[in-house]
């Protein structure tokens, strides 16, 4: 049960003693893109979360300091909750949770510039189906760039996909995961060895009305460049700062046929029956850029 607002000591950035625990109660991969200096992270969410904190937190009378992703959510509420219930009896929320803590230590070196893709941490995802099923996997990164100006808005950037390291999750070499991606690769669908990379220009960027901290907050207008043809395409992302960058998250649906892309199209050919395959292919971009 949440907490009402009321009823939550909450603490400011510049009140944070040596003597607090920082704990982050978001999710580990949360964490990992980006956390407070010194925090540690028990996620609220997980059915331990009290065990491990009376693991690390033996003293009841401890001062513990808690924080979540911004003042949008009520991770951090949930947390305060639980270890009242648990009989802590110093426990506050950082007001406003690691964005707010970002916002006030972000400098102007760190907000504009280019900053380079993160190839490691970020992650292109695909999805295709047909009537009955579909298959999954990941696109390669080759390279990638974002500009941002100096009021720290997104001006510029561009993505590049390898083709050649298209790859599928779901399926394994004896379940025929290698004579997918060969599919994949042929003229059947995107002609790797003639057309290698597919890229993503940013035109214009605008904001989203009404966006709140855990959705979409930008729509981004560029060239999206597939098999050797350029067509404009249009997606809304949650774009937002993390430690030392930005981070960028979006997913949406492309029409394949579009960019030439013509294999199993009902819209092209009759009488497909188990070899159509869906017009639409959904992508979930997880892209990380830090300044060099």
């Amino acid at each position: 049960m949440l907490p009402a607002p009321e009823n939550i000591r909450y603490v400011q950035a510049d009140q944070l003693s040596e003597n607090s625990v920082l704990i982050d109660v978001r999710s580990p991969d949360a964490f990992e893109r980006s956390h407070i200096g010194g925090a540690i992270n028990f996620c609220v969410y997980e059915i331990a979360f009290i065990d491990k904190v009376k693991e690390y937190i033996a003293q009841l009378d401890q001062t513990i300091v808690v924080y979540g992703e911004s003042k949008a959510f009520r991770g951090a509420d949930y947390a305060f909750q639980k270890l009242t219930d648990a009989g802590y009896t110093d426990i506050s929320v950082l007001e406003g949770g690691l964005a707010n803590h970002q916002k006030s230590s972000f400098t102007s070196d760190i907000e504009s510039g280019t900053f380079k893709i993160d190839r490691m941490k970020s992650s292109i995802r695909w999805f295709g189906r047909n009537l009955s099923n579909g298959h999954e996997g990941t696109i390669g990164i080759k390279e990638g760039s974002i500009d941002i100006n100096g009021s720290g808005e997104l001006s510029n950037g561009m993505v590049v996909a390898d083709m050649n390291a298209i790859d599928c999750s779901d399926l394994t070499e004896e379940s025929g995961k290698n004579g997918l991606i060969a599919h994949l690769a042929s003229s059947d669908f995107f002609e790797v060895s003639k057309y290698p990379i597919s890229k993503f220009e940013l035109k214009e960027v605008n904001k989203v009305a009404s966006s709140n901290e855990g959705s979409p907050n930008l729509s981004i207008k560029g060239d999206f460049k597939i098999r050797g043809k350029t067509l404009p395409f249009e997606f809304q992302a949650q774009f937002y700062p993390i430690e030392n960058g930005y981070g960028l998250q979006a997913q949406f649906d492309l029409n394949r046929v579009k960019w030439g892309v013509l294999y199993g199209s009902g819209s092209v050919f009759e009488s497909l029956g188990m070899h159509l395959v869906c017009d639409l292919v959904s992508l979930h971009l997880q892209l990380y850029f830090n300044k060099p």
